[in-house]
């Protein structure tokens, strides 16, 4: 003879340990979840802040080009000046030569 209450019990037993496992099993997905939702959210600002460094480091170029272009424009300019410079200096030596020549010249007529 099976024993009716004895069978309901150890099935009561068996269901309540389903629940039982059902319930681990459902924190430990939760857990799971949460634990990759956090994975993401610190991997997706690790990207934020690459991104922004890169960004941060493309404007830095971008300001020195800019500085070296203003500074090869501004040695152009220098060395067209010194250039003319140099033109005129020799005008002067020469426009002085000729002054001293004239002098001399100047003196032995007197």
């Amino acid at each position: 003879p099976v024993d009716v209450a004895q069978e309901r019990a150890h099935t009561e037993h068996l269901e309540s340990r389903v629940l039982m496992l059902q319930l681990a099993i459902s924190e430990k997905e939760e857990q799971h979840r949460l634990e990759l939702a956090h994975e993401q959210a610190a991997a997706e600002k690790a990207d934020r802040w690459r991104l922004e460094d890169k960004k941060a480091d493309n404007e830095a170029i971008t300001t020195l080009q800019v500085q070296v272009e203003h500074e090869r424009n501004r040695a152009e300019v220098a060395e067209r000046q010194l250039e003319a410079l140099e033109g005129v200096h020799a005008e002067l030596s020469h426009e002085r030569t000729r002054a001293q020549t004239l002098e001399m010249q100047l003196q032995q007529l007197q």
